[in-house]
């Protein structure tokens, strides 16, 4: 593809993960990493100078930048919002890393500040586009579950108090994680935001109320590190979700023996696990597969381990470009990671109250934008 073809992308926010993204918009065939911005300067001049890029520690000299057109913002959760208005502002396509902020309110400000400057507007949810995803997708879609009727998610780490100390990501200020005005909250908002997005992705459901229970029993910060909750959705469905950072004996999600993660779906006519490993039964004949046994789709074959890897976002940032240089809606818009930030919102509001929560249905009427905050 020739780069007038091409979407130009200046990525914000130089930790670690900026260098998946950078390395996906270089797989990407219809994008290309023009720029690098981030307040520490030498941060920025790592990452440009592994890609031979311009970089600056001012947001509006990559606005200005020749060859910018998108922005993707790699920042802590409680810099989403802002950025992406400034981006906006300036006329700039803006993809953000998950979730999309540190509140339900951020989220809505995203929207609506992309909405009013007529840009593109995508959310970094890219495990929907793993192959065991699509796998699953086209098993539901083609009636191998039938109605849903429940689905369950557990996910158990043993990250204890090394999870607030720790800089993952490498920005250079771990201790926001352990701020809820900052981060949002805990593991939920931080790992099953992105569970909760291909759940709704796989399912269509809209889940319509959550019972939630959460508390820092081991981590001395406001943020949960165990948290439980109950989902039911419009249509009579029910589910669970039970998540744990500081779990002793936790780790990896593939983990057959120990069962860290599970991941299941069922309905009137068969199940779907997704973890520890991708197996499908169903009544009916699906793709192929025989009815009424279980089948075991070997994992090598049809899905990438490591979860949200590179290859994902890579597919994730060309569908985004596309969609910005044909003048259509990206897969994963704004409105889906609203949705995604909706269910968060209503599970903290439980586990709050002690009492169920309704999922707000008029969270994209309320998406009112911030004024303006400067570096």
């Amino acid at each position: 593809m020739k780069k007038r073809q091409q979407l130009g992308f200046a990525v914000v926010g130089c930790g670690a993960i900026a260098y998946s993204n950078a390395e996906a918009i270089r797989r990407a065939d219809s994008a290309r990493l023009a720029y690098a911005v981030d307040i520490d300067r030498q941060a920025a001049a790592r990452l440009a100078g592994k890609y031979s890029v311009p970089f600056s520690d001012r947001l509006e000299e990559a606005f200005s930048a020749s060859g910018v057109d998108a922005v993707i913002i790699c920042t802590p959760h409680y810099l989403h919002a802002p950025l992406a208005r400034r981006a906006a502002k300036a006329g700039k396509h803006v993809l953000v890393e998950k979730p999309m902020g540190a509140s339900l309110e951020d989220a809505g400000t995203i929207v609506s500040a992309c909405r009013e400057a007529g840009v593109r507007l995508g959310v970094c949810y890219c495990m929907r586009y793993g192959e065991k995803i699509e796998f699953a997708k086209k098993f539901i879609d083609e009636g191998g579950l039938g109605d849903v009727i429940g689905f369950e998610i557990t996910m158990l780490r043993d990250r204890s108090e090394n999870y607030l100390k720790r800089d993952t990501w490498q920005e250079g200020n771990a201790d926001w994680h352990c701020v809820r005005a900052k981060s949002g909250g805990g593991i939920f908002i931080d790992n099953i935001s992105h569970y909760i997005d291909y759940l709704l992705y796989l399912t269509g459901l809209e889940i319509e109320e959550v019972y939630c229970q959460a508390g820092a029993f081991l981590v001395p910060a406001d943020v949960e590190d165990n948290l439980w909750a109950i989902l039911r959705t419009a249509a009579g469905a029910a589910g669970t979700i039970t998540v744990g950072s500081t779990v002793r004996g936790g780790g990896r999600e593939q983990d057959g023996e120990i069962a860290n993660s599970i991941q299941r779906l069922w309905g009137g006519e068969g199940q779907a696990i997704l973890l520890p490993e991708l197996k499908v039964f169903s009544r009916k004949r699906i793709g192929g597969l025989a009815p009424n046994r279980w089948h075991r789709i070997k994992p090598e074959k049809i899905y990438n381990r490591g979860g949200a890897g590179v290859k994902e976002r890579a597919r994730l940032i060309r569908d985004f470009s596309a969609a910005v240089l044909e003048g259509r809606e990206p897969e994963v818009a704004g409105e889906a990671g609203l949705r995604v930030m909706a269910v968060i919102d209503a599970a903290y509001r439980s586990a709050r109250s002690g009492e169920v929560a309704a999922v707000g249905k008029n969270y994209f009427r309320r998406a009112q934008p911030r004024p303006d905050t400067e570096d």
